[in-house]
């Protein structure tokens, strides 16, 4: 008399044998699977452009360096793809903290907005010369662009744009303002 386990042993394995067949007899005629067709060097180059594509558009980025305590690393690229890099004292990015957030202020606000051009209102520190936020006004809208000046270069890049009174915009701006502030919350000390 047969257990249940090993009448469930002999089920899976006929069950799984017919399947297994054409493979089995393969092998004992000594045949294997014919190799992958190798591709060529222009092949993997198309194939390469088509899955790697690299990052495109406007961004910024910020972290704290690590090895360099009190020091960050901030990058940022336009919609053309230029970049500029550097890294900035903790001292600077609490004035571009400080300039982010009052053009954030000024942007929601019905204050200085052209009726038929946009009326442009610059936003920096005469101490701080790398950073500068422009807020051009127009109608019901408000369009960021944000400049940093360092040395690789200068770059001012769209930072998108909101209608005023809209509780749910979110331009690239509000990010921009998010991760440095959460940069520098990084780096404070619990407490």
């Amino acid at each position: 008399m047969l257990s249940t386990r090993t009448l469930r042993l002999t089920l899976v394995v006929a069950l799984t044998l017919p399947a297994a067949a054409p493979l089995l007899a393969m092998a004992q005629s000594g045949k294997s699977k014919p190799p992958p067709k190798q591709r060529s060097v222009e092949e993997d180059m198309v194939l390469d452009r088509r899955l790697m594509k690299p990052p495109s558009g406007a961004g910024f980025y910020i972290a704290p360096m690590h090895d360099l305590p009190g020091q960050f690393s901030l990058v940022l690229a336009d919609a053309d793809n230029r970049t500029v890099a550097d890294a900035f004292r903790a001292d600077q990015i609490i004035i571009f903290e400080a300039i982010l957030s009052e053009a954030k202020r000024f942007a929601q606000t019905d204050e200085a907005v052209g009726k038929r051009k946009p009326i442009t209102t610059r936003f920096y520190d005469k101490r701080e010369p790398a950073f500068m936020v422009d807020v051009a006004k127009l109608g019901s809208r408000s369009q960021f662009f944000v400049t940093v000046t360092c040395l690789t270069g200068q770059l001012t890049m769209d930072a998108g744009s909101l209608r005023r009174g809209d509780e749910k915009a979110s331009p690239l701006f509000y990010d921009i303002l998010k991760r440095v502030q959460e940069a520098r919350a990084a780096t404070q000390p619990p407490g």
